[in-house]
């Protein structure tokens, strides 16, 4: 019934928010899940996108995609003239 859903979903949602850790639920002969408090995976999320752009921006300077600090503020001022 939904009730009896609800409180099993309750049961694993609860500890879930007091702790702060993630789940993970793993169910035999199935790729495991992880249930997670939504300001952790929003926190992760964040420090993904920021490793990413770190990673980019290393790349552009392994491969000389740089231009100096001068010709970055004509790029900025060009941009905010638009």
């Amino acid at each position: 019934s939904m009730s009896e859903f609800q409180a099993r979903l309750h049961a694993i949602m609860d500890p879930v928010r007091q702790t702060q850790r993630p789940l993970r639920i793993d169910e035999s002969g199935k790729k495991p899940v992880v249930v997670l408090d939504a300001a952790l995976y929003d926190q992760l999320i964040e420090r993904l996108e920021i490793l990413e752009a770190i990673r980019a921006a290393d790349e552009d300077i392994i491969n000389g995609r740089v231009v100096s600090q001068e010709e970055a503020r004509q790029q900025v001022l060009r941009q905010l003239d638009r």
